[in-house]
Parts: C-alpha cells; sequence; structure tokens
C-alpha cells in the first residue's frame, strides 16, 4: 500500500471522528441517527454495515446530502473510486462547491487514472485538476488539498510544480508532520527522476531552504563527494529553521561512501540527538523503515517524546551491530552501504496494482512493515534486508517474462531462502517483485530439488506438483525473509578465536573471566617490534533492555603476548549482578585485516553465600601453586585452554572453586569430590546402535575417580590433572559432583571437551 495512501485514509477517518461530516441538510432524527451510525461504524472499519445504514437513512430521505456524503466517505475508503464518484457527483448537485465532495472527487479521478491507457489517463487527471482547482478556489485550507494536487502533478511527472504545490500546503498548514515530510519526498522524486546536475540547476534558482539543502543531496548524486560535504556542512551551519535531519543522514551517506565509517555514524547519531520533534524521527525513520519488525513499527509509533525517539533508534543499531565493542557499529554500515546500492538499482515508486503483480493469487502474507516501502522494488527490500545472495539465476528467452532467482545460503539463525522476481507482462521497467515461482527452471538445477530436471518442468502435470512445491518454499522464505535481517561481512578476512567464560563468587555479585585464544604462527610476529600491535579485543554485556553494563577494549603489542604453543591467550574480566545479558566479544588483526567475533545470549549464575556451591570448570594446559607471572589467576599459574581440546597423551588439567563449606568444631573442612569422564552419546541411527544403548555399552564411563580433601577455609580453590590416555578420541562430559561431608550437601558441575591426539 502506498503510505500517502495509507495517511489519506487517516485523514478521512479524523474527518469523521472529529465532527467535521456535518450535515448539508437537516433530515428527519430517524435519519440523521443512522447517518450517525454510519459514521460510527465507518470509524470502526465496519464499511458494509456503514453503507447499509447510510442507505436506509436515504430510503427515509433520498436527498439527505449527510447520507450521500457517508456513501462517498465508503467508496473513497474501500478504494473503489467509481462508488465515490457516483455519489460525490449527487452531492454537487445539491451544493456545487461542497469542499468535501470535491476533494474527493479529484482524488477519485487521480487515483483512476493511473490504471488507464494514456489517452483515458489524460482525461481523468484533467478532470481531476478542475477539481482541485475549483477546491482551492472554493476553501483553500480544506484538509491536505494542496499536496493531494502535488500528488496529481507528480503521477503527470511535473515534480517541480508539485514542488510549488507541496510548499503552498506547508505554509498553510505548517503543524501537520505528514505535510513537512511530505514536501521532502516531492525534492526527492525530483532527484530520482532526472539528472542530478540539470536539478541541481533549478534548485540553486529557489530561495528555499529545502532547495539549498537539496543542492548538496544533487552533489552526492552526482559523485562529486567534497563538494557534497562542504555544501551539506554550510547548510548545517546556517541554523536553517526546517529539520536538520536530512542533511545529517546525507553526509552519513558521505562519508560511508570515502569509506570513513566513524565519521558517517557520527553523523547519523548527530541527527538522533538533535531530533526536536516526530518530524525529524520520521525522516530518520525514513532511512531505517525497510528492516524493521512489526514490533518495532508499533512501537516507534507509540512514541511521542524527543528522547523515546532518540532511545528507539539507539537501542535499534545497538541490538543488531555484531561487534558492540568495535568503535563503530558495522550493522549500521553495511546497511547503508545495502541502501545506496538499493537506492541506485532497485528503485521503483511507480504504480503497483494487481495487474501488474506476478502474485495473483495472493500467496504472499506480508507483514504490515512491509507496507512502508514506498521507493524499491521487491529485490531492494530483500537485498537491504539480507545483502547479496550467494547466487543469482536469470533466464532470457523471448517467450519468457523478465525473471530471476536468488538464493541464500543458511545461516545458524536463518534457514536456506530462494527469492523469484519477476516483472508481469503488465508491469514496467524496473517494477521487480516477488512471484511464487520463476517461469522456468532453467538455469536454477544446481540449488538441488526440486530445480532439477528442468527439461520435465514442460510436463505439465509435472509443471503443476514442481510449481506448488516451490510455492510453499517462496511463501516460507518470504515470510522469514520480511521479519529478519541479517548482516553479512565484505571484504574481511576470518580469524579463527576461542572463548571459554568461567563464573565464580565475587562479593555480592558474580565475578565473570572470558577466556580467550587466537592461534598465531611465527609469521604473524616476525619483522614485529615489541612495541608492535599483535591484535585488539574487547567485550560488551548489555542487559535486557540494551542499557550498557560492561565495555572492555584492549590492544596486545608483541612484547605483551601470553604465548603457548603456537597460541595467543588471554582473559577478560568483569563483575556483574547475576542475570541474563546480551554479550559480545571480538578479535581482530587490523593490519592483516582479520577479525573474529561472537554476540550471544550469556546466562551469569548467583552463587549462594551460605549453601554449598561451585564455580565454572576451567579446562587449562597448564595449572601450578603460583601467583605471578603472566598467566597469575587467582594465586596459581593457570594456561587456559579456551579450545576445551586435549591430547589425551597428555594431562588435562581442570580448575574449579567450592564455597561455603561448613567447618567442624576445630574449624576443618571435608569434603569428597568424584570426577567422571564419560564420552558424550551421540543421536543413534541405527538398529544395532539402539540396541548397544539399551544395554548400555556405550554408555559406561571412561574414567572415575573419588577424592576426599580436608582444609580449614570455608571456600576453596582447587585443581586436578586428568590421565585420559586410555579414553580414546571424540566428544567427553567431565562430570564433579562435589559433596560436603559435615553439611552432607552435594553440588555439581560439568564440562564439555574434546579429546583428539596431536
Amino acid at each position: 500500500m502506498d503510505i500517502w495512501r495509507f495517511w489519506f485514509r487517516v485523514l478521512v477517518v479524523l474527518v469523521l471522528a472529529s465532527g467535521l461530516a456535518q450535515a448539508d441538510e437537516v433530515g428527519t432524527p430517524q435519519a440523521m441517527r443512522l447517518v450517525d451510525e454510519g459514521h460510527a461504524l465507518i470509524v470502526q472499519k465496519q464499511f458494509r454495515e456503514a453503507e447499509d445504514a447510510f442507505e436506509r437513512a436515504l430510503k427515509r430521505d433520498r436527498k439527505l446530502v449527510p447520507a450521500i456524503k457517508g456513501l462517498g466517505k465508503v467508496g473513497v475508503l474501500q478504494e473503489d473510486w467509481g462508488k465515490a464518484k457516483k455519489w460525490y457527483e449527487k452531492v454537487l448537485k445539491t451544493i456545487p462547491e461542497d469542499p468535501e465532495a470535491l476533494y474527493n472527487l479529484a482524488i477519485s479521478h487521480r487515483e483512476t487514472g493511473k490504471f488507464k491507457a494514456t489517452l483515458f489517463r489524460k482525461r481523468e487527471w484533467d478532470k481531476a485538476e478542475k477539481y482541485f482547482k475549483r477546491l482551492i478556489a472554493a476553501d483553500s485550507l480544506y484538509l491536505d488539498g494542496f499536496y493531494q494536487y502535488a500528488t496529481l502533478e507528480r503521477y503527470r511527472e511535473k515534480y517541480r510544480e508539485a514542488i510549488y504545490l507541496g510548499h503552498r500546503q506547508a505554509a498553510a498548514k505548517p503543524h501537520l508532520t505528514t505535510i513537512q515530510r511530505g514536501l521532502f519526498r516531492l525534492y526527492r522524486y525530483l532527484l530520482d527522476h532526472g539528472d542530478p546536475m540539470e536539478a541541481k540547476g533549478w534548485l540553486e534558482t529557489q530561495e528555499t531552504e529545502h532547495a539549498d539543502y537539496f543542492v548538496g543531496e544533487a552533489e552526492r548524486l552526482s559523485g562529486d563527494l567534497e563538494a557534497a560535504g562542504e555544501a551539506l556542512k554550510a547548510w548545517l551551519a546556517s541554523d536553517s529553521a526546517i529539520s536538520s535531519a536530512p542533511a545529517r543522514l546525507s553526509l552519513a551517506r558521505v562519508y560511508y561512501t570515502l569509506s570513513s565509517p566513524q565519521m558517517a555514524e557520527g553523523f547519523f547519531f548527530e541527527a538522533v540527538d538533535h531530533i526536536r520533534n516526530r518530524l525529524d524521527a520520521e525522516l530518520i525513520f525514513e532511512d531505517v523503515k525497510y528492516i524493521v519488525t512489526d514490533r518495532e513499527l508499533q512501537r516507534f509509533l507509540s512514541l511521542v517524546t524527543p528522547e523515546d525517539y532518540a532511545d528507539f533508534f539507539r537501542r535499534f543499531w545497538l541490538r543488531r551491530d555484531p561487534t558492540p565493542a568495535l568503535s563503530h557499529n558495522a550493522r549500521l554500515a553495511e546497511h547503508y552501504r545495502r541502501l545506496m546500492v538499493a537506492e541506485t538499482y532497485y528503485r521503483y515508486d511507480g504504480l503497483r496494482a494487481w495487474f501488474n503483480n506476478p502474485d495473483k493469487l495472493s500467496v504472499f502474507n506480508f507483514p504490515p512493515a512491509f507496507a512502508l516501502n514506498d521507493r524499491l522494488n521487491d529485490k531492494g527490500l530483500i537485498y537491504i534486508r539480507h545483502g547479496d545472495p550467494a547466487d543469482r539465476a536469470r533466464t532470457i528467452d523471448q517467450d519468457l517474462i523478465q525473471n530471476e532467482s536468488w538464493f541464500y545460503d543458511p545461516t545458524p539463525a536463518l534457514p536456506q531462502m530462494i527469492f523469484h522476481f519477476n516483472i508481469d507482462r503488465h508491469g514496467t521497467r524496473n517494477n521487480w517483485r516477488l512471484a511464487p515461482y520463476p517461469p522456468t527452471l532453467e538455469d536454477r538445477d544446481m540449488w538441488g530439488p526440486p530445480y532439477l530436471y528442468p527439461e520435465r518442468f514442460k510436463d505439465p502435470l509435472y509443471q503443476m506438483q514442481i510449481q506448488n512445491e516451490i510455492t510453499l518454499q517462496s511463501r516460507q522464505a518470504v515470510d522469514v525473509a520480511l521479519r529478519t535481517d541479517r548482516h553479512t561481512w565484505l571484504d574481511i578476512d576470518p580469524l579463527p578465536f576461542h572463548m571459554y567464560i568461567g563464573f565464580f563468587k565475587g562479593k555480592e555479585k558474580t565475578d565473570a573471566v572470558c577466556f580467550y585464544g587466537v592461534p598465531l604462527s611465527d609469521k604473524n610476529l616476525e619483522n614485529l617490534a615489541d612495541t608492535s600491535a599483535v591484535y585488539e579485543y574487547g567485550m560488551t554485556l548489555h542487559d535486557r533492555n540494551w542499557n550498557r553494563v560492561v565495555q572492555q577494549r584492549e590492544g596486545v603489542i608483541r612484547q605483551d603476548m601470553r604465548w603457548f604453543e603456537g597460541m595467543g591467550l588471554g582473559t577478560i574480566r568483569f563483575r556483574v549482578e547475576p542475570d541474563t545479558y546480551n554479550n559480545a566479544f571480538f578479535i581482530q588483526q587490523t593490519r592483516e585485516g582479520r577479525f573474529g567475533g561472537w554476540k550471544g545470549t550469556l546466562e551469569v549464575p548467583a552463587f549462594s553465600q551460605v549453601r554449598l556451591d561451585v564455580s565454572s570448570i576451567v579446562p587449562a594446559y597448564e595449572i601450578a601453586a603460583a601467583d605471578s607471572g603472566r598467566f597469575a589467576f587467582r594465586d596459581h599459574r593457570l594456561v587456559p585452554n579456551p579450545t576445551r581440546r586435549f591430547d589425551p597423551a597428555r594431562p588435562m588439567y581442570v580448575y574449579f572453586e567450592v564455597y561455603n563449606l561448613t567447618p567442624d568444631e576445630f574449624g576443618t573442612t571435608s569434603f569428597a569430590i568424584e570426577y567422571t569422564v564419560a564420552k558424550i552419546q551421540k543421536e543413534t541411527n541405527t538398529v544395532l546402535e539402539d540396541l548397544l544403548r539399551i544395554f548400555g555399552s556405550k554408555d559406561k564411563p571412561t574414567t572415575s575417580v573419588e577424592v576426599e580433601y580436608l582444609g580449614n577455609t570455608p571456600d576453596s580453590a582447587e585443581y586436578l590433572a586428568l590421565d585420559l590416555s586410555n579414553a580414546g578420541k571424540g566428544d567427553f562430559r567431565l562430570n564433579m559432583r562435589v559433596k560436603d561431608l559435615h553439611s552432607r550437601e552435594e553440588k555439581q558441575a560439568f564440562l564439555d571437551l574434546e579429546l583428539k591426539p596431536d
């Protein structure tokens, strides 16, 4: 649905709700009660019932103008333009210059003309123009008459005339946010549908602040980024009375194009920080609306204060940031890269109607946020949400409609998705629409079933079967795609890393330690001075409302490397309240262009202050009772093994802590620890494996040891070296059961690991 059509409907409903639709003639009390009932039903969107109420009113008084107007309004709201014209023409026979009738007749003829052939379209639009001029002469302040007239001129591709009318409307109704936002949109149409430099020449002759801003935009679109940056900054320095948000967003585009993401992001959030009213917020929303979820859309529409809007945009991008600890938001940068590609190659703001829609059976169930897109074709919308496809296929044949299919690989969060785009036989250039299936399977057989054997697609029976299967897959893919978005990395060499987060009892809070490791060869370090940077790492924690709780970012130089057997090791320590957090970690070698990161949910446990409890089990290459050196950790020398992969020929070290042991009358604590290492049972696939599992032959522990300890403190730090040389190889679980021999309390912990010979 066109966004302006949506706001037009809102205006009509507001008129009804505010009581502006009053009787031009007074009918009988019974008839007027039916008219009031009809208006109430319109507000509730019960159009058929409203129509019935107005018709019953006319039976009591066949010349009752309020009832006739009511029937016309039903036609407008249902976009039944023929019905609307029929009833509003009747109104004009009674009241020749009635503003409501003139307004709606103008719109009805304008919208009817969109669907007509050239000659008939001109006739409809000429009638619309006649009614708009009569409306302005009768009541120039009636609703958004000037802007609706501007929309007609836009349809006619008379963009300069549309801008003039838009300014007249903005001057007449300066308090209407939709009009002020629409004025920016009218200027955008001018740039979208012509040579930017030609448009610039005309803009420079206009004495409006909007035109001055769009001069800078014209420079940007023509590719002169330096001139654009200077013009936009000069415009901001002029302290214009209109919204500064578009200029700051344009500067963000300039600096993203110049590969300066921190500068670009700075201008984006300057726009956010300068939100003064709903107009500023809506102009920023125009850049992000393509990826919003329905829930985010409803949230945005409910906001009121500038502070709420700013908070919305900050959390919006923070939730999507794959590396919150970095100095810039990589997802925001990628969004603007995709947005500018889509604005260049996938722009379409023309007619989207049933007759040029490949999905004539309405297979797809589009979410409400889909209707926000009024500037791009469906390719553009998918591209902005999910980036470049892994593969594209297009079949060119004079007997086929224009077609293209996109293939996206599955990710841990999203399934494999395939989209089909067609330009219908009645469609116009670049009106690529989502289609349930392609016109042929040619060039798509590499995607596996059901695209195999394209030659069989010519068999009508087989064709119907495959079309049904592909349609089902397409519907599922579109449903997922339009409710999600994904980040993709460009020109990044992945940097492998390992991490393990352990938790320990702290003072009132929980102590958390991230042990990380990054494989580095001597080649990575050769020719580096001792003070040269080797890598940079960082971690952030946000609560469930995306309020920042922890942020750490550090660089490591060669002389400070904690190095062990070809791996750089390190720790990140933080103390937080027990809760669920949004956690992100990154590590990068800027010089080599290598990057690694992880983002997910982190459950931080609480530790009892009085009852028996146990920390996480920390895997390690080596542990010794020493408290100094580069691997010092809680009064021990601990060389962590964040890979949790061990050579069974070497001892496996683990570190853990036991809390709140009960002392006897002499202050002595006594506890037992049972360690069991068992192979992790994989899912069974054969009858033999099922039988073996039933009889327990695969569930026997590999290693089981119980040790008793004495101590003189309620908390005890322990470590153990396990001999797993006879365990074999594969995935194992270390189970540890601690028993307080005085209180008889028990507590368990476990660690999953892999045994793999070097």
